[in-house]
């Protein structure tokens, strides 16, 4: 019998048998086994609460810890995914009580000697995604095996987790939601045989700003000694923002709740679909520049400052961050996260895509009344000229292919920069990237617009194939930028250093910003310095010293092109 149970445990890759059982300060916690594909074992601990269910008096509160439990906590399954913005995106079933966590672990563990851990937060636009989406076997295979604990955490997400009248609803509940959960790992984790001391957060896209946003708060001291931003930071326009605010009246309207002192108890008494309902009239997306109609803000408590002004006084922990070349081909020609935004053209539309779309969409989301008033034609001749150099092109995709670099460097691009040079300014070591590689399997056949893009680096970092399925075992250039990925990572989590034996990889320091350096992760990832966004970032500083604009944060202006803070 016990021959035939070790048989399924080899074909469903988890078992129960003898399963694995943790004492922590909470109570006893039992999870599973999982065997990787290095033949070794890791245990698996799936959605265990850090916080009580968000819901009636706690709906719209910051996260409160988890009271202990008596009996043994089944760990074997991931929870429920936290309500989204949009209900046709809920992936797994979700539920209001979501803040869970879950701990991969190597088996076998040395109780002498402590393992680094690295906490994933999710992406998905501050307004979807779980925990699940991002699937244990990856993390396992990868960072297990070379001893490192990985942790996901979940979070509240759209108007339940960023809802905000400025006063008392201040929002970033959602972000709350993640210090609760670091905060926990701080409680348990050594009974996990982590070692509190050194815990790495990690993130892509919204995960990605998160991390670095969570870094820039004051209530974060003490959580965490680094952390990995993909293709996200807290400079860039989706991040922040007070716009936010516009959302929820709306919302609140649409609900029948005053924006008033009787608003949070009106907003707590409704059941969730009645939110849902809302939500329907006045739509889950927006066709604008500002890409997310739920995200955080600069709320006076968890951020008592501007974002600039925490990067000049934050604690000198390391970062990684980096950016895909072309990320915006993600939403404008692979269509994807339509949940999130209304940016996208339709595949069937990109042979139309021509001279005069390029300038209706410029018109529309950038030199518009709204940023720039009675200024906005000169900013659309600066801004046109800028991303056509002032020529006629007939190649198939050129004009499509600009408006989606002319995204990537207002979404991506230029607050990446902004944010690495103000790290460096400040002494805070900061490891930069730039991902140009690409499977041509993540396109659609025929596809004349291509390159790498949003979430492209997941193959590496996770065995998660979202763009398209390719090998990368068997294919040198795929191994190489596998083996890039992975061992900076791994030593980024160790010690601090990305350190790997395809390229160094040295730090934006105040001496090298202007040359900054970074790894161009193209088919042979090497070293390079200067160029790194280097046009863009000057054009769209001076746009924004010129005009009192700044696209980059959607903000006012000083005349010395700064954003009023």
């Amino acid at each position: 019998m016990l021959w035939a149970v070790h048989l399924f445990c080899i074909w469903a890759g988890v078992c129960t048998l003898e399963a694995p059982l943790v004492n922590t300060k909470f109570g006893q916690i039992r999870g599973l086994d999982f065997e990787r594909s290095d033949g070794q074992w890791s245990e698996l601990f799936l959605g265990i609460p850090f916080a009580k269910p968000p819901v009636g008096e706690l709906r719209f509160e910051k996260p409160v810890m988890v009271d202990k439990w008596e009996n043994v906590l089944d760990a074997t399954k991931y929870g429920p995914s936290c309500p989204p913005h949009n209900k046709s995106v809920t992936f797994p079933p979700s539920s209001e009580d979501c803040l869970h966590l879950s701990i991969i672990r190597p088996k076998d563990l040395d109780e002498q000697r402590k393992l680094p851990v690295l906490v994933w937060v999710h992406g998905g636009g501050y307004s979807a995604g779980s925990a699940a989406n991002y699937p244990y076997p990856g993390l396992a295979n990868i960072y297990n095996a070379q001893r490192v604990i990985v942790v996901e955490i979940q979070y509240r997400l759209g108007f339940l987790g960023f809802f905000s009248d400025g006063d008392n609803l201040p929002g970033n509940f959602g972000l709350w939601d993640q210090l609760a959960a670091l905060k926990f790992v701080q409680e348990v984790i050594e009974d996990f045989g982590g070692d509190k001391e050194k815990v790495t957060i990690w993130g892509l896209s919204a995960g990605g700003a998160s991390v670095s946003q969570l870094a820039l708060s004051p209530e974060a001291d003490g959580l965490f000694r680094g952390q990995i931003a993909m293709s996200g930071g807290s400079l860039m326009n989706w991040a922040f923002g007070e716009n936010v605010l516009n959302h929820s009246r709306a919302l609140a309207k649409e609900l029948g709740c005053p924006f008033n002192s009787g608003l949070k108890p009106c907003l707590k008494a409704l059941p969730l679909e009645k939110f849902y309902e809302a939500v329907e009239p006045l739509g889950s997306t927006q066709y604008s520049l500002d890409l997310l109609k739920w995200h955080p803000r600069i709320d006076g408590d968890l951020y008592p400052e501007s974002a600039e002004k925490l990067i000049e006084k934050m604690p000198k922990r390391p970062q990684i961050m980096g950016v895909a070349l072309k990320e915006s081909l993600f939403f404008v020609v692979l269509n994807l996260a339509k949940s999130i935004h209304k940016l996208e053209v339709d595949p069937r539309e990109f042979k139309n895509f021509d001279r005069a779309e390029l300038e209706r969409r410029i018109k529309d989301l950038v030199a518009n009344s709204e940023y720039y008033h009675d200024q906005k034609d000169a900013v659309f001749e600066k801004v046109f000229a800028e991303y056509t150099r002032g020529e006629e092109h007939k190649q198939p995709g050129f004009y499509l292919e600009m408006y989606s670099k002319l995204l990537s460097d207002l979404n991506f691009n230029v607050g990446l920069v902004r944010e690495a040079q103000l790290r460096a300014e400040n002494d805070l070591p900061t490891f930069v990237y730039l991902t140009e590689h690409f499977n041509k399997a993540i396109y659609p056949e025929g596809y004349e617009v291509t390159g790498a893009t949003h979430v492209c680096e997941l193959p590496y970092v996770f065995e998660l194939f979202p763009l398209g399925k390719y090998a990368i075992q068997g294919n040198p250039v795929e191994e190489k930028v596998n083996q890039f990925f992975q061992q900076s990572f791994i030593n980024f989590v160790k010690t601090g250093q990305p350190v790997n034996k395809i390229s160094p990889w040295p730090s934006v320091t105040t001496e090298n910003v202007a040359d900054l350096p970074y790894v161009h992760i193209t088919d042979s990832p090497r070293l390079q310095r200067g160029g790194y966004f280097a046009r863009e970032t000057e054009f769209w500083n001076r746009i924004a010293r010129d005009y009192h604009f700044d696209a980059v944060t959607l903000t006012k202006t000083e005349k010395n092109g700064k954003s009023e803070l």
